[in-house]
């Protein structure tokens, strides 16, 4: 049975420089995002957050609405010498 699609978030590299970033979940109906694009959710990460490499930085539900094509966009703030993130989506059964 599946359960609930969520956006996980990890810090591989430590950012230096930055002041926050926003990872957007987008969406849209064609393969190169050119028009009518669709944020689905975001999350706004602080500078102290991305520094973090030892546990993940967010899991993000998935919410319903999704188009064809997926991706995830980062509108960086600051002057950044250093950092990366990597994004995958899972599959989360819930058991109670």
């Amino acid at each position: 049975m599946p359960g609930r699609l969520v956006l996980i978030a990890h810090a591989d590299t430590a950012f230096a420089g930055a002041t926050q970033v926003v990872v957007a979940l987008q969406t849209c109906a064609q393969s190169n995002f050119s028009a009518n694009v669709v944020t689905l959710a975001s999350v706004t990460l602080s500078g102290t957050e991305l520094a973090n490499t030892q546990s993940n930085l967010f899991a993000l539900g998935v919410p319903a609405g999704m188009k064809r094509y997926l991706r995830v966009y980062y509108t960086v703030t600051g002057t950044v010498t250093a950092g990366a993130i990597s994004c995958f989506m899972a599959d989360i059964n819930e058991t109670r």
